[in-house]
């Protein structure tokens, strides 16, 4: 078995299709169709059910697909480390929420490519939910969440503590949350469901919930007037509109949530991952909790 046929199955699998995936491999349709022909002929197994307009993931496909995400890594690493074997070397496939890697992630990437230039990270941002999926399917190493998850494939640690705070476009908009639309990321996003869960609290129904995939739209929309948000100060205080936005303190039941770093118990960190956790303010493990 060849690792190009399982970066040309995980490309499929991750797209949706041969035809979707051609481009990204930098290859043509009928090279991509051979080849997981081919990968299921050595397989014994059927990994996409074909029809005129669809391409369908099978059971073994799935199964496959966390096989493969494991072996490639692995095999990236055995090359780097090989090849450089004085130092860390390879590459790291990181996740992180859009917020953390606003603020605070560049800082601690500069100090990375200082002590470990030969690491590469490969980066993907993404609302909680999703990160912490990335890497139980192997299409991340690691990622930073907001809050914990108690999953139990899942070790984690926590790294950066957050304040949370309401912002709006003035101190008036935040004065009565009961008549003010509420500008969140996606489904999934740690920070939105801390939103929510303070608003159910104090009986708080927004009149309209308006999702956004940027932290500059975002807060572009609250500087207009169009509703208020909550975020951690850290991201709101490094942006360009933070001198233009009205806060509101939190309770302190409610305005702390930790940012933590996680990785499947039963691969370990590799050692691009040890040497991205050498440079990260990590305190200590942490228990099992549930999601904040």
């Amino acid at each position: 078995m060849e690792t190009r046929d399982l970066e040309i199955f995980r490309a499929v699998y991750e797209c949706g299709g041969f035809a979707k995936a051609a481009p990204r491999l930098n290859t043509v349709q009928s090279n991509v169709s051979a080849r997981i022909k081919h990968l299921e002929q050595m397989l014994g197994a059927t990994l996409f059910r074909r029809s005129r307009r669809t391409v369908e993931a099978t059971d073994a496909a799935r199964r496959l697909y966390d096989y493969a995400g494991r072996l490639l890594t692995l095999e990236a690493e055995m090359r780097q480390q090989v090849a450089k074997p004085r130092g860390v070397a390879g590459a790291l496939r990181l996740g992180a929420m859009e917020t953390t890697t606003a603020a605070r992630l560049p800082d601690y990437f500069r100090r990375m490519r200082q002590a470990y230039p030969d690491v590469a990270v490969d980066l993907q941002t993404a609302p909680t939910l999703e990160l912490i999926q990335g890497v139980l399917t192997h299409r991340m190493e690691a990622a930073l969440i907001g809050g914990v998850t108690d999953h139990p494939l899942l070790a984690h640690q926590i790294v950066f503590e957050e304040e949370l705070a309401l912002f709006g476009a003035s101190d008036e908009a935040l004065s009565d949350l009961s008549r003010q639309p509420i500008l969140v990321f996606r489904a999934g996003c740690a920070y939105r469901r801390h939103l929510e869960v303070y608003l159910a609290n104090h009986n708080i129904f927004p009149v309209q919930i308006m999702e956004m995939g940027t932290l500059d739209g975002i807060l572009g929309c609250v500087a207009a007037g169009m509703g208020i948000t909550m975020l951690p100060r850290s991201a709101v205080a490094q942006h360009r509109l933070s001198g233009e936005l009205s806060s509101r303190r939190l309770p302190p039941e409610s305005e702390r949530i930790a940012t933590n770093l996680i990785y499947r118990k039963e691969d370990g960190p590799s050692a691009a991952l040890k040497a991205f956790m050498d440079v990260l303010p990590i305190r200590h493990p942490r228990a099992s909790a549930d999601l904040q």
